[in-house]
């Protein structure tokens, strides 16, 4: 599995990457799983493969910023809420308090359906 950065190489070489065995074996089952599935990536052109994995990503962060923007709503929804966040990342500079302040909110406020009384 290709994690992380390349490893700094000379130039004209190829360069390394960290395998993760763990990784490399669940990716090798999944593989065994749905050898349609394999066959359909691995059939897929370079330049293609490649937009394919940038769209997964772009995705993941759409959905991420989407989330992020509903946390934000809720506080500034909540003005008592969001004042208990501004107070955690108070001593934070300025321009990181707003990030701070959602991704502390993420980590603590509860999910799910609200309990019925």
């Amino acid at each position: 599995m290709i994690k992380g950065k390349a490893k700094p190489q000379e130039q004209g070489e190829q360069p390394t990457y960290a395998e993760n065995p763990e990784i490399n074996q669940k990716i090798d089952e999944f593989i065994a799983k749905n050898p349609k599935l394999f066959e359909y990536y691995n059939s897929m052109p370079k330049d293609r493969l490649v937009r394919t994995a940038i769209l997964q990503q772009m995705n993941q962060q759409e959905r991420k910023l989407r989330f992020e923007n509903a946390v934000q709503r809720k506080l500034d929804q909540n003005p008592e809420l969001k004042q208990a966040y501004q107070t955690i990342v108070k001593n934070l500079p300025e321009d990181q308090q707003p990030k701070a302040m959602v991704r502390a909110a993420i980590k603590t406020m509860p999910r799910g359906p609200k309990p019925s009384p």
